[in-house]
Parts: structure tokens; C-alpha cells; sequence
């Protein structure tokens, strides 16, 4: 992750990480630029909504309806990623207080990544205590902070509904990651892995192409 949009500087932050994969046949490719497997999130906003909240990463989609199924209920999804095949290996709901143990578990190592997509959130369930650090740790950045200050001045009753979306890895010491952040609508975020060699390994790290 990194909190630039240059491919340059994800790759940098990233090279730490033990991460290998396979390229996919969704792997793509414009012109001369490196090779990218596509990942995109999108966060469903408020109840009553034409939307889904859904995340994508190659050809693998998690779900999160086996946990929950009504579409329209307020809760945090939490889905980890390994690196190396970009497979998910935990899949949870969090109530915004407390980070699930299917997740934690996997904190600051560096092989794993993170989605953490909110679903029809209110203010009464912005990140709180344990689960607002954990966010935090694993590279929640000024998106986090600027939920965090509107929704304490303002409380829930100026803002109903939000939609926030953060990917990063679970390292704790490296850059922010990539957020995105709704007061008004569904947030989507859209990145990519792109493959390098690290320690004669190929390793694919997440860079964002788009602004």
C-alpha cells in the first residue's frame, strides 16, 4: 500500500512484503505498462438502495451474504487476502467495536491484505475502540480521521449514513492504504496488483492507478 497513487512508491512501500501469485486470465495490460490483476470494492451507502456491497479481486468474489443475509442491515465486512495466491483466507462481519478473531489474527503480517468495506453505516456504528486502532494499524489514513472528526462534531444526527472503504496490508509499519470515502452516496475504491521480484520470488504488490 501507499499514500501515493504512483505504481513507483506502492512498489517501494510494498517490498517487504512475502507475497507470490499466479497471474489470473483477468490479468491486464495497456500499451508498455506492467502486467495488473484488477481488485474492486464498492460500498452499499444506505437501506433501500439500488446497490450491493461487493468486492472483486481478479476472478475470486468473496460474499458476505452467508454471514448476513439481509442486504440492508448496518455492519462492517472484513474480508483478508493472501498475497501469495490472492485467495481470501478470513471472512467476517465486525460490529465496529471489536475486531474479529478471524481477522486479528492475521495483524501486522505483512503477507496479507486487507478490505474493510462498510455496509448501510450510520453514526452509531463509526469505528470505535479496539476496532477503530486496528484500523488505524493496519494503514487507515486521512479517510479514517476525517469520518472520525465529522461524525464526533457533527454526531449522527446531521449525517445518517456513510460509505467507507479501506484495502491495506496488514503490515503495521509501512504507508497508509488506499481509502475511499461517501456523505452522500456509495464509495468505490479500484486498484490493482502488479507483479515484481523480490529476493529472486515473484511477489505482486498493490498499487492504485486511478486518482
Amino acid at each position: 500500500m501507499s499514500e501515493s497513487t504512483q505504481s513507483t512508491e506502492s512498489t517501494q512501500s510494498t517490498e517487504s512484503e512475502a507475497a507470490t501469485a499466479t497471474t489470473t486470465a483477468a490479468a491486464t495490460s495497456t500499451g508498455a505498462a506492467p502486467i495488473t490483476v484488477p481488485a474492486s470494492a464498492f460500498s452499499k451507502f444506505a437501506p433501500q438502495t439500488n446497490f450491493t456491497t461487493a468486492l472483486k479481486v481478479a476472478n475470486n468474489q468473496p460474499v458476505w451474504w452467508n454471514l448476513n443475509n439481509n442486504p440492508d442491515a448496518p455492519f462492517w465486512w472484513l474480508v483478508v487476502i493472501d498475497l501469495w495466491n490472492l485467495q481470501a483466507v478470513a471472512n467476517a462481519l465486525g460490529d465496529g467495536v471489536n475486531v474479529p478473531a478471524a481477522v486479528q489474527q492475521y495483524n501486522n503480517n505483512p503477507r496479507y491484505f486487507l478490505y474493510c468495506l462498510s455496509n448501510c453505516q450510520t453514526g452509531a456504528q463509526i469505528p470505535y475502540g479496539n476496532f477503530y486502532t486496528f484500523l488505524q494499524q493496519v494503514g487507515g489514513g486521512p479517510g479514517l480521521a476525517q469520518l472520525e472528526q465529522v461524525y464526533r462534531q457533527f454526531s449522527s444526527g446531521v449525517i445518517k449514513n456513510y460509505s467507507y472503504i479501506l484495502a491495506a496490508t496488514m503490515d503495521n509499519t509501512d504507508f497508509p492504504g488506499y481509502e475511499a470515502l461517501s456523505f452522500a452516496g456509495p464509495a468505490v475504491l479500484a486498484m490493482q496488483f502488479m507483479p515484481t521480484i523480490v529476493n529472486n520470488q515473484q511477489v505482486y504488490v498493490p498499487i492504485k492507478q486511478f486518482d
